[in-house]
C-alpha cells in the first residue's frame, strides 16, 4: 500500500498527466513488494536465503522505505493493516476525481 499510495500521491502533488495514472500506483505497490517475494509459495526454494540476506539489506529502502518500515512495523493489528488500506482509498478517490473533472473540462 505503500508504493501505491506514495505514486498517488506524487501524482496529485506533480499534476502528473497520464493515462496511465493507476497502472502506475500498482507497479509502484508491486515495486514495493519486491523484497518480499520469496514469501510467495512458488518461489525458487535455492534462492529464498539470497532474498533473506537481501531483505536485511539497507539498500532495500530502495523500495519505497522497504527496511524502515519492516523494522518499525509493531504488529498485525487490526489498525496497523486497516488504517493504510484506508488512506490508499483516499488518496485513489481524490485521483479519481481530478482525472474526472479534468476529462469534462476538455471534451
Amino acid at each position: 500500500m505503500i508504493g501505491y499510495s506514495f505514486l498517488i500521491v506524487a501524482m496529485i502533488l506533480l499534476r502528473v498527466k497520464t493515462q496511465y495514472g493507476f497502472l502506475s500506483a500498482f507497479a509502484g505497490g508491486v515495486w514495493a513488494l519486491i523484497p518480499d517475494v520469496y514469501w510467495i509459495e512458488w518461489f525458487p526454494v535455492e534462492y529464498i536465503p539470497l532474498m533473506r540476506e537481501v531483505h536485511s539489506l539497507d539498500w532495500v529502502n530502495v523500495f519505497f522505505f522497504h527496511r524502515i518500515l519492516d523494522l518499525n512495523y509493531l504488529d498485525d493489528t487490526p489498525t496497523d493493516v486497516v488504517i493504510p488500506i484506508l488512506v490508499a482509498f483516499l488518496l485513489t478517490g481524490v485521483y479519481s476525481y481530478m482525472e474526472i473533472r479534468k476529462n469534462r473540462k476538455v471534451s
